[in-house]
Parts: structure tokens; C-alpha cells; sequence
């Protein structure tokens, strides 16, 4: 897929980006930091259809089941960094969509490494989970008496509870100024009801790899 990853900052206290929504920092003391949060979820549709795919055939495994909406969400972070670690938590409320509420938690240690020529790289890594309650998980991971009946699975109607952990990889290699690489690669294991629904035990898999590279230039 092909993903836009524009990025917009007004001074050090807002940021705006397609991945990471929009984050007013609101109260920053001794490597705290906190403030309100603005995202979009994009929601799922039945035919599988993305707008970021480029190439290929639109995955069938949705067939049969129902939409969800795209939808604002609206929340809070909290982020601690010291010295090389960093952790942050997001909770967030989807205003139409998945009307869910998520609880995003994350712990990263980075490391700089000294290039042979140019600035040094960056390496980050660390853990991360997610928390839902039952309407997100139930509009993902749920199958209603129409679903069942399109498309086949067993009816299920999951609860709220730790929705996927995991962890993820990070390479940032600066090329100047002004431009810069990022590599990514996160394993992710889907749990408790999410993982136990019928669309993931028969159609998909509990284990989630996702790979990709980005060129970011500043204006």
C-alpha cells in the first residue's frame, strides 16, 4: 500500500500527522507531557476495499460482513521520556464508526549509532498493547445474525478486554538536513475475544506482521 504520512507542526506544541491525528501539547514537567488528541480511524469496508492500495486484488475475507464507518476520535495522551526510554499511553472515543473507547500503551528504548560518514542512525524498539471496549471490538471482531447469514461464520459477539500486543522495530536514517528514511517492522498477536472470533480462526490469523519504509523531506 501506498500511505501519506504528511506532517504539520505549529511551534513545539501542536502536530498534526495522517498516522498519529492531531496532539496539542498541553502540559510539559520533568520529562512528563500531556495534552488533548485528535484522530481519524478509517473504519472497514465489506468488499476489503482500501484507499492507500495501489496494486493487487481487494482481500475477500470481509465478504458477507458488515461496514464500519470511518470516524473522528477524541481523546487525551500522556508520555514519560527519560534519558533513552520513552512510554506514552493514548485513550481515545470514536465519535460515530466503532463508537468504541481504545487504550493504546507503548514503551520504546532507542539507541543512536555512529555512521561512518553523515549523521548517526537511530534505532527504536520496544513493546506495545491495546485495550478496547466492547463496541470496538464487537464492530471488528463481531458477526450479527446478517453477517452470519451472508456470509457463513458462526454468529459472536465478543466483550470488551485487551484487544493485541506486540512489539515493534524502528530504523531512522537521516540523509540530510532535511530528508530522512524510516524502516519499520511490528509483530502483533491478536487476544482474548479478537482472537477467538471466527472471522481470525477461519479466515485470518491471530499472528499480524506489517513491514514498510518511509521517505520524509521538511520543508
Amino acid at each position: 500500500m501506498l500511505v501519506p504520512d504528511l506532517r504539520a507542526a505549529y511551534g513545539e506544541c501542536f502536530t498534526a500527522s495522517v498516522a498519529q491525528g492531531a496532539r496539542y501539547l498541553a502540559w510539559e514537567s520533568d520529562g512528563w507531557s500531556l495534552g488533548p488528541l485528535v484522530s481519524v480511524d478509517f473504519g472497514r469496508d465489506a468488499d476489503g476495499d482500501s484507499p492507500f492500495l495501489i496494486s493487487g486484488d481487494d482481500p475477500t475475507e470481509l465478504t458477507g460482513l458488515h461496514e464500519v464507518d470511518a470516524a473522528l476520535q477524541a481523546g487525551a495522551f500522556v508520555r514519560f521520556e527519560r534519558d533513552d526510554w520513552s512510554a506514552e499511553a493514548e485513550l481515545q472515543h470514536a465519535l460515530g464508526g466503532h463508537e468504541g473507547l481504545v487504550l493504546d500503551v507503548s514503551l520504546d528504548r532507542s539507541w543512536r549509532l555512529t555512521a561512518a560518514a553523515g549523521p548517526p542512525w537511530i534505532v527504536a524498539t520496544g513493546p506495545s498493547a491495546r485495550w478496547a471496549s466492547a463496541e470496538f471490538v464487537d464492530a471488528y471482531f463481531g458477526i450479527n445474525a446478517a453477517d452470519a447469514a451472508a456470509c457463513g461464520l458462526p454468529q459472536f459477539k465478543p466483550q470488551a478486554g485487551l484487544v493485541s500486543a506486540g512489539w515493534g522495530l524502528r530504523v531512522i536514517r537521516p540523509v540530510s538536513r532535511r530528508a530522512v528514511v524510516i524502516a519499520f517492522l511490528n509483530a502483533e498477536r491478536l487476544l482474548g475475544d479478537a482472537a477467538d472470533s471466527p472471522l481470525v480462526v477461519q479466515r485470518g490469523d491471530a499472528n499480524q506482521w506489517s513491514a514498510g519504509i518511509f521517505f520524509s523531506y521538511r520543508l
